[in-house]
């Protein structure tokens, strides 16, 4: 996620400028709003986007980008209930079903 914060002024020529550029890279997403009260900055923000980010992020810097070794730390510490078993046994599923059709 990119941020650009403009003070007063040009910031409806930069929305649009940004707007037309990321329509261009094929990417979309923009958020254009004022900071205050009747319109705070960043309502929409897409929130699955920073998940994945902040995700990837996290297991870069405290697990060196493992995430077998996170696993591993989890399951070394009892930290996983049968629920977060299940669900992880199913996305390996699913990650073994989509390698299979590759």
């Amino acid at each position: 996620m990119n941020v650009l914060l403009t003070s007063a002024g040009r910031r409806s020529y930069l929305a649009e400028y940004f707007k037309e550029a990321l329509a261009m890279a094929g990417r979309g997403g923009l958020v254009h709003a004022a900071n205050s009260q009747p319109g705070p900055a960043f309502p929409a923000a897409d929130r699955q986007a920073a998940v994945r980010e902040e995700t990837a992020s996290f297991l870069r810097k405290v697990y060196g980008g493992s995430i077998g070794l996170m696993m591993s730390a989890m399951v070394e510490a009892d930290a996983l209930s049968d629920r977060d078993l299940a669900e992880l046994s199913a996305i390996l599923r699913r990650a073994e079903a989509r390698r299979e059709e590759d």
